[in-house]
């Protein structure tokens, strides 16, 4: 078994027996050695004044212009901030006034929470249909693909933030899909909404 290159690096006892006994191992600390050597060398030579001079303007430049780079980024950071400021006061004056008075958009969200209700109730009366009557008939699992639908656009539309009219209209349409499904099953007399 060699020597590894740390082994040969840091040598002790035991790999200084280890390298009198295998050439391939003592070839190997050789030329480490004349590498460290080589190495040692490249460190004692100097570079020119003129490089030097060269470096420090180039650093100089550099430092001048990250700090440019910064302070252009503080202003561009300050004016965001100054706008959003600006943008945050005038919502909290201005937008609950055309919200929480206008009567209409009040009524709309009462009537979308009585919706939301009775399409609760009317899927629990879906959900009380035994299974077999429900997979048994195909019109009645298309329409439940378009109950799946329509509750991907109510979602959208509450993500979207859309008017309550819209909210409304979405509501009524998924109220008219469930009911046609409970009227395919011949579940007329449970309907009482």
């Amino acid at each position: 078994m060699h020597l590894t290159d740390e082994q040969l690096l840091e040598m002790t006892d035991l790999s200084m027996q280890h390298l009198s006994a295998c050439r391939s191992c003592s070839a190997r600390a050789s030329n480490l050695k004349n590498i460290r050597q080589s190495l040692h060398q490249l460190n004692k030579q100097r570079l020119p004044i003129s490089t030097w001079q060269a470096i420090q303007r180039e650093a100089k430049a550099r430092q001048q212009h990250n700090q440019i780079t910064s302070i252009r980024k503080e202003m561009k950071d300050w004016k965001l901030t100054s706008f959003a400021l600006v943008a945050s006061i005038v919502a909290i004056f201005f937008w609950p006034i055309g919200k929480s008075f206008n009567p209409i958009e009040q009524s709309l969200n009462e009537e979308i929470t009585h919706l939301i209700q009775q399409n609760k109730q009317l899927q629990q009366q879906l959900i009380d249909l035994s299974i077999r009557q429900r997979k048994n008939n195909v019109s009645f699992q298309l329409l439940q693909l378009d109950v799946l639908s329509m509750d991907s656009s109510i979602q959208r539309a509450y993500m979207d933030q859309t008017t309550s009219k819209q909210k409304l209209t979405l509501w009524r349409k998924r109220k008219q899909l469930i009911r046609r499904m409970l009227l395919i099953n011949n579940d007329i007399q449970k309907i009482a909404i």
